[in-house]
């Protein structure tokens, strides 16, 4: 069984002045907002059992409203309760406390709310009950600047991961992470050793490193598609512009 959580508890800190409250997930490309596509995409995946997001307490009463069609009424919508950016959990204190209180323990896909990719996820997931051990999207690039303190990054061998720097100032591989995982369910229990041993739980990629030595960790590579973490003005007025040109996940109309 494969239970989908996605993280969308975010303060929104590089378009707060463009966005106030309204949660990035909403953000609308092509007519219709970006968590659509996502959860559109989970809801055709087959083995897909549960679905859930969890967001904060401003970013509430707008998920709650979108998601107030039967279209989507099998999606659970958990309030991590955090009222302002000073006292958020992080990205994996976030994925914790949803664990928690939604008491799963199967596997599970881990989405963020603000990233479009070019990969069906039921691709992803067929590469992840193929190999099964935890598995990390990641995007082959020319452009190591693309990766240089901005995003994740991994070392592969073949399809293992076998490295990874969180934004590291020079690269060592052509991988850029990208956030979007699943974790086997024995692996859950090291969500919360990694937590309880302090480790950084700002962005859901740092706990790979961790997982590293711990179990198999497999890379599903995205060779010539694409991956938008949509988290500038810049980035969301390119693709809102010409969504047709930069994004090919279906209808965009």
């Amino acid at each position: 069984m494969l239970n989908a959580l996605i993280l969308a508890a975010g303060f929104n800190t590089r378009l707060k002045s463009y966005l106030k409250n309204k949660p990035k997930g909403l953000l609308t490309i092509g007519k219709k907002p970006i968590i659509q596509y996502i959860l559109d995409d989970l809801l055709i995946t087959q083995k897909v059992y549960k679905i859930a997001l969890i967001c904060n307490q401003q970013t509430l009463p707008y998920y709650r409203a979108f998601l107030n069609n039967d279209k989507y009424s099998k999606v659970i919508l958990i309030n991590n309760k955090i009222k302002q950016e000073t006292d958020r959990l992080g990205a994996i204190g976030d994925l914790d406390i949803a664990l928690k209180e939604l008491n799963w323990h199967d596997d599970l896909v881990v989405l963020t709310s603000d990233t479009l990719i070019s990969s069906p996820l039921s691709e992803i997931v067929d590469f992840f009950y193929k190999h099964y051990g935890f598995v990390s999207v990641v995007r082959q690039t020319n452009n190591l600047k693309e990766i240089a303190n901005r995003l994740g990054c991994a070392t592969l061998k073949q399809d293992r991961i076998i490295g990874f720097e969180e934004k590291p100032a020079k690269p060592k591989s052509h991988y850029l992470s990208v956030p979007l995982y699943i974790y086997p369910k024995e692996s859950l229990k090291l969500i919360k050793s990694y937590i309880q041993e302090k480790h950084k739980l700002d962005s859901p990629g740092m706990i790979i490193s961790y997982l590293i030595d711990k179990i198999k960790c497999y890379a599903y590579i995205i060779k010539n598609g694409f991956s938008y973490d949509i988290g500038t003005i810049d980035v969301y007025k390119k693709l809102s512009k010409n969504p047709a040109k930069y994004l090919s996940i279906g209808d965009t109309n």
